[in-house]
């Protein structure tokens, strides 16, 4: 976990020395695949805890999120 920290310090550092135009490409384009990347890695190294969320996840949406969206699909 720490080496993944440092990794991202390190492009972090690396974007502030690029120019502005390359920057902007890098943050639109290659840093949602390393976000999706680095998510990935952490639910292989941390089943358990992955799994428990993404639980806890759905027990929200279906106590939260479709009780307050029902009405709508009923009329829709």
């Amino acid at each position: 976990m720490t080496l993944m920290l440092i990794l991202l310090a390190l492009l972090f550092l690396l974007l502030l020395l690029l120019p502005f135009s390359f920057r902007r490409k890098i943050l639109l384009f290659y840093l949602p695949a390393l976000i999706a990347v680095l998510l990935t890695i952490g639910m292989f190294q941390y089943p358990k805890e992955a799994f428990d969320a993404s639980l806890n996840g759905l027990a929200v949406w279906w106590h939260i999120v479709f009780p307050a969206l029902l009405p709508f699909f009923i009329f829709a």
